[in-house]
């Protein structure tokens, strides 16, 4: 009985040995410091370049001048989406703690915007409203994740994904983030 024969596509060889290249770069450029998730920054460096070589590209040689524009890319990418989920976050919690400390009375259109972010947070999957709550009560990622026998990496990004998720759903009541 013939074993069938595995063709393994050359750009998926390519990527694959790019990996260790990858990676220490991500390192030299610190990464961690930005506190992201290095498989998930190898997966969108690869998929980048998946993509080129997929499109109307399979000509072209991937040397390391370009595989260095798509690691910074994809690096400057993804540490303005963590910031602007940060600043998002930020401003939830000066908004509660505004919140608490103004008069109950004179606030109304606040009140409504209160209940609609405790709502909308109601919606999350509970790992992901704990999360938030936490970190909206003024708890350290580390502490939370502490609390959670987590890791600090998990709970980052069960944190950025439940962000993510509360701006959708905010949308969808028609609530949206200027910043």
């Amino acid at each position: 009985m013939k074993r069938p024969v595995l063709i393994v596509d050359p750009i998926e060889k390519m990527v694959g040995d790019l990996s260790p290249y990858l990676s220490t770069m991500l390192n030299s450029l610190g990464f961690l410091r930005y506190r992201l998730e290095k498989e998930d920054l190898l997966q969108e460096i690869r998929i980048k370049i998946w993509q080129v070589y997929k499109g109307k590209h399979r000509d072209i040689q991937l040397n390391k001048a370009y595989i260095k524009k798509v690691v910074y890319s994809v690096l400057i990418d993804e540490i303005n989406r963590a910031k602007k989920d940060r600043k998002i976050l930020q401003s939830a919690e000066t908004y509660l703690i505004q919140d608490q400390a103004a008069s109950k009375g004179s606030q109304l259109p606040d009140e409504l915007l209160k209940d609609d972010l405790l709502a909308s947070i109601g919606e999350l999957k509970e790992s992901k409203q704990l999360v938030i709550r936490l970190r909206l009560e003024g708890f350290s990622i580390g502490e939370i994740a502490g609390l959670n026998n987590w890791t600090y990496r998990k709970t980052c990004l069960i944190l950025y994904r439940a962000i993510r998720e509360l701006k959708s759903i905010l949308s969808r009541r028609g609530i949206y983030y200027e910043g």
